[in-house]
């Protein structure tokens, strides 16, 4: 069939397609082989890795857009990156999340994880950490405040800061007259600053912008500080165990495979912007008929929740009104609004079928009787509003009995009467009359969200009522649909879905900034910023003596612990590491050792005829001889090395990176030196010495039972020796043990 085509064709293009045909070819070939590409690794690397089953990664919990949890799912820009170059070097990667950081530098300094991928070199981490060449995330740190709080003086504000972050320990000694709060993430930090407990949120400058639009928290601003000089710019590389120059070399021929082309969408994907979703555009031809078939919609509106929406002269307004407006544009319909008198009007309304779509509900499993629910879309911490005078409270347990506002037929209601069933909960209609009748002091407080309740605070109640405590609840709110109409959840979806975070930012920055100046009195400002001032002032006051006193609370606490700890691993009689503290740096050493083959070697010293000294000279004697040679070897004892008294008169040295030859020079050199200064201590005395390295096939007992043997030889050479032994046999530890003496007795 080709020939009669080809020969209808002229010459010119037959030799055009041929072209065109090859050039393809070797495009798909070319595409082929770069799909199957991996990293080109040594022989030795990739032995390296076909001894691990897998590569474990420490996953962050609260470290977006890089890592963070959500539903139990590592997500993030390092997620991704990490599971393409585990692709890429055909090797699992395993997450490992839900520890602490310490807790994690514990685990890579042990050899229980394999890499932290976002980690800030210092020379103090450099001491058992190895660090990629490569800079794995570069960004710049930035700080959250309020918009009209720009400027005010960096002394008189309280910082928030993830703890034990980069970030903590910069504040810590660039800024110490500065006050800080402590915060569990950065996430707390920056509500912090949202709920009024703290001026300034500190960290990277993508997290903060993740989370302000996390809990839409329009009145709070990104940028800089006028005297607080924050790291311009800082690199987060990969870390490894010290030593571990097989697993660096890997990770960083793996970052230079890394295709340009991923990298470049994985930016584009996390950093472009926050909560992106990757939902497919477009809807169905099914949905496309539904949406004909229902042009106009009725919305239920809660009458009076502003700023979140309301009703004004029968009209929608509030935030939930500009965002249905971007829907029924997009999907080219009409939202007709009902009007309604109270909340729980709402409610049956929906329930009766007289309106269609709640633009803001939360999802509980009372309502999923007659509605379906799209995907959260806003998400706002519950806080409680009390009288101006009350003390911040961290929880709600000791108002026991105190009366508390809540507006009838709130989802979160059941769940705070089961939370906190000491509070006399007090049904309101709406959320102004709870607000009144807290000023009015017929309530101690009123719970609702943040975005609501410190609206309406900061527009009518200015000076008089204020934020106390932020509760542990989050209001996750989303469209509520009448199941009726239950092909309009998945449309809905994917609309919210398509609306750029930004645009949903400009929404809430329209509604809080015209309406916090409409009705502006200038009096009751000045007076509302008097009174704050004064209270806050009292406030701070009362709250950095609490916070210093907790701190000196803390480090007795962490001091007598410490002190404990090392009581328990400490000889008390020489001061020296005892057997039981030594044990895990020997477990340390031999796994070293048979991980990276380098060689470790271990000496014991015993003092010749102690047992003459202390039955002649008696025991206070023979503990100072004890005490003076523990002295003695602590002070020339190399640093890297580890000194133990073992029992007794026997003292041992465990000597990492030092092969045979060299522990026997070291071990003579510790022989004379006793010898040559015991002339100083209460009585003149000598030390036997006997030297070992260990097998890597070795268990420890059979290590220490070499180096025993070694020692025994020494002392029935005569003693006053150094006896090293580089291999022997069960049989000829058996024989000589039972040949030598039993006690250390005069000749």
């Amino acid at each position: 069939m080709l020939k009669p085509l080809l020969r209808a064709c002229p010459q010119r293009s037959i030799k055009s397609t041929l072209f065109f045909f090859f050039l393809a070819l070797m495009m798909l070939f070319i595409t082929s082989v770069r799909s199957e590409a991996s990293v080109q690794l040594a022989a030795k690397e990739q032995a390296y890795l076909d001894t691990k089953p897998y590569l474990s990664v420490l996953a962050l919990d609260s470290f977006p857009p890089f890592s963070y949890s959500e539903d139990g799912v590592v997500k993030g820009y390092t997620a991704d990156y990490m599971r393409e170059m585990g692709r890429l070097l055909h090797k699992e990667i395993r997450f490992v999340n839900g520890v602490h950081w310490f807790e994690a530098l514990r685990m890579l300094r042990a050899g229980e994880l394999d890499i932290i991928p976002t980690i800030v070199e210092t020379s103090e981490r450099s001491t058992y950490i190895d660090f990629t060449s490569f800079k794995h995330i570069e960004y710049i740190s930035a700080a959250v405040f309020h918009r009209d709080q720009a400027g005010a003086p960096l002394e008189k504000q309280i910082i928030a800061v993830a703890k034990n972050t980069f970030l903590h320990g910069y504040l810590q000694e660039h800024y110490p007259h500065v006050f800080l709060l402590v915060t569990a993430s950065t996430d707390e930090a920056v509500l912090a600053v949202a709920n009024g407990r703290a001026d300034i949120a500190v960290s990277s400058y993508p997290s903060l912008d993740f989370y302000i639009q996390k809990h839409w928290l329009s009145n709070l601003m990104t940028g800089q500080v006028p005297g607080l000089d924050l790291p311009r710019q800082t690199s987060l590389s990969m870390g490894v165990q010290k030593g571990d120059t097989l697993l660096n070399s890997i990770l960083s021929k793996g970052e230079a495979a890394m295709p340009q082309s991923f990298v470049s969408g994985l930016k584009e994907r996390w950093m472009s912007s926050v909560h992106r979703t990757d939902d497919a555009a477009g809807l169905t031809t099914e949905e496309v008929r539904f949406l004909r078939a229902h042009p106009d919609l009725k919305l239920c509106i809660d009458p009076d929740w502003m700023p979140l929406e309301g009703l004004e002269a029968g009209q929608h307004t509030g935030i939930a009104s500009e965002l249905m407006a971007l829907v029924a544009e997009q999907l080219n319909i009409r939202f007709t609004p009902v009007a309604s008198g109270s909340w729980s009007e709402t409610l049956r309304q929906a329930q009766a079928g007289e309106c269609d779509i709640f633009p803001l509900i939360m999802k509980t499993p009372e309502r999923e009787s007659f509605l379906s629910f799209t995907r959260p879309f806003v998400e706002s911490p519950l806080v409680l509003v009390t009288g101006i005078n009350e003390a911040y409270l961290s929880k709600l347990d000791g108002l026991k009995g105190e009366k508390i506002g809540i507006v009838k037929g709130y989802a979160f209601n059941p769940m705070l009467s089961e939370q906190y069933p000491d509070l006399n909960f007090v049904e309101v209609n709406n959320i102004e009359e709870g607000l009144l009748k807290v000023r009015e002091g017929e309530l101690f407080g009123y719970i609702d969200s943040l975005i609501t309740a410190g609206y309406l605070v900061q527009k009518h109640y200015l000076g008089q009522l204020k934020i106390s405590s932020e509760i542990d609840r989050f209001w996750q709110l989303s469209i509520g649909v009448r199941n009726e109409l239950k092909p309009l959840d998945s449309i809905l979806d994917k609309v919210m879905s398509q609306i750029p975070p930004s645009s949903r930012q400009e929404v809430i920055n329209r509604w809080v900034s015209i309406r916090y100046a409409a009705q502006h009195d200038w009096l009751i400002t000045l007076a509302g910023i008097f009174a704050t001032v004064m209270v806050l002032g009292g406030v701070i006051i009362w709250y950095i003596r609490l916070n210093l006193m907790l701190k000196k609370e803390v480090r007795l606490k962490n001091e007598a612990q410490q002190a404990a700890l090392n009581l328990a691993r400490t000889d008390q009689l020489t001061g020296l590491m005892n057997r039981h503290g030594a044990e895990p740096l020997i477990e340390q050493e031999m796994a070293r050792c048979r991980r990276y083959q380098v060689p470790v070697c271990m000496m014991i010293l015993d003092i010749d005829y102690f047992k003459r000294i202390n039955d002649s000279l008696g025991h206070k004697t023979g503990d100072d001889v004890l005490c003076w040679f523990g002295a003695v070897m602590a002070g020339v004892t190399r640093e890297t090395d580890h000194l133990v008294r073992w029992g007794g008169e026997e003292f041992l040295v465990l000597l990492p990176d030092t092969e045979l030859s060299a522990a026997g020079e070291l071990a003579e050199r510790y022989r004379r030196l006793i010898e040559e200064g015991a002339a100083k201590a209460t009585v003149a005395f000598t030390v036997s010495i006997g030297v070992s390295q260990l097998d890597p096939e070795d268990r420890f007992s059979h290590w220490y039972q070499r180096t025993d043997l070694a020692l025994y030889q020494a002392k029935n050479s005569g003693r006053n020796r150094v006896h090293i032994l580089d291999k022997y046999s069960e049989k000829e530890v058996t024989d000589a043990a039972s040949n030598s003496p039993k006690e250390d007795a005069p000749p």
